[in-house]
């Protein structure tokens, strides 16, 4: 590069150079060094583009797989919460069903009870009536036999009234 400077600088001012072939010599050399120095920072500089594609392709497939991962969870999870809400919705099935077979239950109880009250009340009626109609019987025995305790101690009286008036008759 440099010799090509040189001798197109002394070309176009129409002189001929006198270089010392030493310095000629120098000059190229620093020129290959150069040019070999320039190759390899090409060559490492192709191996560094291609670490780093393969490094944005590593990445990619990582962030890939990661986003599949991250799918792969919300379906299990959603899934999951679909489960849990089918067995909670079935579970709130079955309990609606035993609390509406148990509140028929109840009112069955609730109408035997109002039925067993209702018969209650009628059976303490008649059994009022009953005891007073007993009390009442009661009452009207001890008169009669108050009546036929007087009737058999008039009747005494009348048979001792008769034999009397009879032996006073028959003498």
């Amino acid at each position: 590069i440099i010799s090509t400077v040189v001798y197109l600088y002394f070309r176009t001012s129409g002189t001929t150079p006198r270089i010392n072939s030493a310095l000629l010599e120098d000059a190229r050399m620093t020129n290959k060094q150069l040019e070999e120095s320039l190759e390899k920072a090409h060559q490492q500089l192709n191996a560094n583009e291609q670490l780093i594609e393969s490094l944005r392709q590593q990445l990619q497939q990582r962030d890939n797989e990661f986003e599949q991962n991250l799918i792969r969870l919300k379906a299990q999870t959603t899934g999951g919460d679909s489960r849990t809400n089918l067995q909670e919705n079935i579970d709130m099935i079955r309990l609606q069903r035993d609390l509406r077979d148990k509140s028929d239950e109840l009112r069955r109880f609730q109408t035997q009870c109002t039925n067993f009250e209702s018969q209650n009340r009628s059976l303490q009626v008649t059994n009022a009536e009953l005891l007073k109609e007993i009390d009442r019987l009661d009452r009207q025995i001890k008169d009669e036999q108050q009546r036929a305790l007087q009737l058999r101690t008039e009747l005494r009286n009348g048979s001792r009234s008769n034999t009397v008036i009879h032996e006073i008759s028959s003498t």
